[in-house]
């Protein structure tokens, strides 16, 4: 195994945030697919309710009371359990939809949903111009030489000149990911673990109403 098969792949904390952050955005859209057929259910049963209120005033003073109360009950109990539960999702979805994306926090013209990918195509480039460049000998300097046409092409040769401006670029694109990662990692984080919370804050509240 090559050492760049040990090593972690260039903005895999942020990334693996993003990839957390769309399956919580999806699971988002199930609850507001949920309220919404909840929504639809409780406005049919309320139609229910309203078509059959005369009838149940009748049978509320007849013999078969006894017999079918206990299913009226459960009737009127199912329909405010809808509009508890409807009433406390609203809010918690609202705010949930409007967590801020960590693709969306920008350091001047770096955009971490793909620069990531940048930094480790710079590593890559500063490996193969380095192994490039150790097969320098003397000989291909002197042959360089002979060949160049002005005092200035003498300075360097082009593959070493080759690998110094992948290091450069390497430099660059790290220095300015960790200025990123400095100035808004934590806030990237911080809201990530606020989502991740009210969402399970509202799992919870869910389940204990069934139990």
């Amino acid at each position: 195994m090559s050492d760049s098969d040990n090593r972690t792949a260039p903005g895999g904390a942020f990334n693996e945030i993003k990839l957390e952050y769309e399956y919580l955005d999806s699971f988002t859209k199930m609850l507001a697919a949920k309220r919404a057929m909840d929504e639809k259910y409780l406005t049919d049963l309320r139609s229910l309710e309203n078509a059959w209120k005369e009838a149940w005033a009748n049978w509320a003073e007849s013999g078969i009371w006894p017999l079918i109360s206990p299913f009226v009950s459960y009737f009127k109990d199912e329909m405010g359990h809808l509009e508890r539960t409807i009433e406390e999702i609203t809010p918690k979805l609202k705010k949930l939809e409007e967590a801020a994306s960590p693709a969306h926090f920008y350091y001047g013209e770096f955009y971490p949903g793909t620069t990531f990918d940048d930094l480790d195509s710079t590593y890559q480039k500063e490996q193969q111009e380095s192994k490039i460049a150790r097969r320098i000998d003397s000989t291909s300097v002197n042959s360089w030489h002979s060949k160049a046409q002005s005092l200035q092409d003498c300075l360097l040769l082009e593959q070493d000149r080759n690998y110094r401006r992948a290091v450069w670029k390497q430099h660059k694109a790290v220095k300015r990911a960790t200025k990123w990662y400095i100035k808004c990692m934590p806030v990237v984080l911080e809201n990530h673990q606020q989502r991740a919370e009210d969402i399970k804050s509202h799992i919870q509240a869910t389940l204990t109403r069934y139990r």
